[in-house]
């Protein structure tokens, strides 16, 4: 059974949990601005939307298919990170996340993704784990390149964007196991 708790140096995962609704749209309200950029679901996210979005994190859990976490520092929810679409033939699955816009740019979800690359490297065996980032994104393509993941391709209009009603490109990026040094 995968841990449902992980421990950083500055935060806490847990799995996400019906306990999270409130944090987790307080943290999706104060951050819409931002999130509307690169995030398909701001647009309509309420707290309604919030809630279905975790009973939905809690059944995948048990299916062994994604496993999202509620992101705390400081005792305050600062975002979402979640190993999803995980393809057992294969062993690979992908890392999608946010944070909080006021918590941004401290390297905080680089740790968040350092331990969800532990995560599925180590508990879930996953042999390749991929992240993909609006072209424009800074800073999740920095979180990427701090983690070691290469980039390995431009995704032409990969994903909605939904301040502009237009597409993103992305950039595809990959992580083998063999690669990370605490495997």
């Amino acid at each position: 059974m995968p841990s449902r708790t992980l421990h950083t140096q500055r935060l806490v995962l847990e799995a996400a949990s019906p306990a999270h609704v409130d944090g987790l749209w307080a943290a999706q309200e104060v951050s819409l601005p931002e999130l509307i950029r690169y995030m398909p679901w701001a647009p309509t996210a309420s707290r309604r939307t919030t809630e279905t979005y975790v009973e939905t994190m809690v059944r995948r859990w048990n299916d062994a298919t994604d496993w999202a976490f509620t992101v705390f520092h400081e005792d305050t929810v600062a975002g979402s990170i979640s190993l999803m679409g995980y393809e057992a033939l294969s062993d690979l699955a992908e890392i999608g996340y946010w944070m909080r816009s006021d918590l941004t740019g401290r390297g905080l979800m680089t740790e968040a993704a350092a331990a969800i690359v532990d995560f599925g490297f180590q508990e879930i065996r996953c042999h390749r784990l991929e992240l993909l980032a609006a072209v424009d994104n800074i800073g999740s393509i920095r979180v990427a390149e701090k983690l070691g993941f290469s980039r390995e391709g431009r995704l032409r209009e990969a994903n909605r964007a939904p301040a502009t009603g237009g597409r993103h490109d992305m950039y595809a990026f990959g992580l083998l196991v063999h690669e990370w040094p605490r495997a």
